[in-house]
């Protein structure tokens, strides 16, 4: 491999020869189950084949020292790691990524690729504080596209973390490494569960693997059925989990959160039955659609950030606001849990549908998925910030489809992260016969979307998405067709 021949000729260069240990991470796609990991949810995952390596040797105590093959876009590091936990006296994890002080530092390195690295050897050194190396110099090389929804960052975490683990003779259960690397993220700033990381851990040559969260179970997988293709496409914006649009991630969690509190405090006999989103689903309730709609109705279809503390408490409100700063735009909070309860039962159904390769009804759960993080019509007509509403009208209609038998697996909700762009795409690409689904790809605002197809239109759609939307746009086409490869794990001589 040119690329490892490359690291190993950097790594001798800048570090002198000393041993190393080399990991490799895969990008991934989520085929089914967007944004609903975090709430407990089943994600449908196939690592990719771009991937990301970490070359990684014990370096100086307390210096963190970083090359990257690809200098142009990201500048070689060096990280002082005295204070890299700082305030930390054990406990939880959760709160101390949640203290002014660590915020203050994930906002100044402005989601710097370093960062990731530094995240990483803080929630490994958190954990194992004897074993974790004291010091650490390192080559990174990776083909992930970044920003494009295809978890390049998690790649890079996954991978340290791998290289950290090597180099010290760490032994985790892959459990609580995968839990690990989705908490080494926190520290950059973003609150999402931990579906990346267990993809690239579970990772399985030729399957989709279906995993579950909280707590994290690996379920059956679907061997990835001949005759059909996976077509990933980047829309030209770089989906940046930073600033602005980490606010926006992490709000629409709170949203989730929120939902899920107010329907606990308003039914008591939910209370014990009820900690994740995914507990409020007709199938894990046991109870008929069109009630779990009824659910819905008494959420307010959206709150001022004044009225959170108001409907759930102060303590939990602080917690949950202290995440993010959307200034005075409101929660979606209605349209959000509808997302997170139907994605929910969607994806718990793809796998069979996987199986039993009817890959007609995969494409149509894509369909109805991304509906759900639709901002713009396939008209043209409108464009939502919050996606379609929901308001008591939208909601009684709701009640009445499913009273009458539809799923609500088949509703789209509003969680609303994709972009007009991504939208045009996904239409694009939904007019030629043979594709099946198309959907936004990871966490959104920008990045990739993904589409299902018969393999015989697979160049057509390559050539209509070129003339369509990248030519008219001056953008280089940027596409990869996927198919599922290994997960990540160290390479052995």
């Amino acid at each position: 491999c040119r690329r490892l021949t490359a690291m190993a000729d950097h790594y001798a260069a800048r570090f002198g020869d000393a041993p190393v240990v080399v990991a490799r991470a895969p990008g991934r796609v989520n085929l089914m189950g967007r944004h609903v990991d975090h709430q407990g949810g089943h994600c449908n995952m196939m690592a990719i084949e771009p991937d990301v390596f970490v070359m990684a040797g014990r370096g100086p105590l307390g210096k963190l020292r970083l090359i990257n093959l690809d200098r142009d876009r990201f500048p070689d590091a060096e990280v002082d790691l005295e204070d890299i936990l700082d305030g930390y006296r054990g406990g939880s994890w959760a709160d101390y990524v949640a203290s002014a002080s660590v915020r203050a530092r994930a906002r100044r390195a402005g989601g710097s690729w370093h960062y990731y690295i530094v995240a990483a050897l803080a929630r490994l050194t958190a954990e194992c504080p004897e074993e974790a190396p004291r010091g650490l110099q390192a080559v990174v090389a990776g083909n992930v596209p970044v920003a494009a929804g295809l978890s390049s960052s998690s790649a890079l975490v996954v991978a340290t973390t791998e290289a950290l683990c090597g180099l010290a003779g760490i032994e985790l259960p892959p459990e609580r490494f995968v839990q690990l690397c989705a908490e080494a993220e926190w520290y950059v700033g973003t609150r999402g569960g931990a579906g990346d990381q267990a993809a690239m851990k579970y990772g399985r040559q030729g399957c989709v693997v279906q995993l579950s969260f909280h707590p994290l179970r690996v379920g059956e997988t679907a061997a990835w059925p001949d005759g059909y293709a996976l077509l990933v496409a980047h829309s030209g914006q770089e989906a940046r989990k930073s600033g602005n649009a980490r606010d926006v991630f992490n709000q629409r969690v709170a949203c989730y959160h929120i939902g899920r509190e107010m329907l606990r405090r308003r039914f008591p006999q939910l209370t014990g039955r009820v900690q994740h989103l995914r507990d409020l689903t007709p199938h894990s309730l046991n109870w008929r659609d069109a009630e779990v709609a009824r659910l819905i109705k008494s959420l307010p279809e959206k709150l001022a950030r004044s009225q959170v503390a108001d409907v759930i408490g102060a303590e939990m409100a602080e917690k949950l606001l202290a995440t993010h700063d959307c200034g005075h735009a409101p929660y979606p909070i209605r349209g959000v849990v509808v997302f997170g309860l139907a994605e929910c039962e969607r994806s718990r159904g793809c796998i069979r549908l996987l199986q039993e390769q009817d890959m007609a009804s995969v494409g149509r759960y894509m369909q109805i998925s991304h509906d759900g993080d639709r901002v713009s019509s396939r008209d043209g007509r409108w464009q939502w910030a919050d996606g379609k509403p929901y308001d008591d009208h939208a909601v009684e209609q709701l009640i009445m489809r499913c009273a009458s038998g539809q799923p609500l697996a088949e509703e789209p909700g509003a969680y609303a992260c994709s972009t007009p762009e991504i939208d045009s795409m996904v239409d694009t690409l939904l007019n030629i016969p043979g594709v099946l689904g198309a959907q936004l790809s990871g966490a959104g605002l920008g990045g990739s979307m993904m589409a299902l197809m018969n393999a015989r239109v697979l160049e057509e759609a390559q050539r209509t998405l070129k003339r369509d939307y990248y030519d008219i746009r001056g953008l280089s086409p940027m596409m990869i067709a996927c198919r599922p490869v290994a997960g990540c794990g160290i390479l052995r001589p």
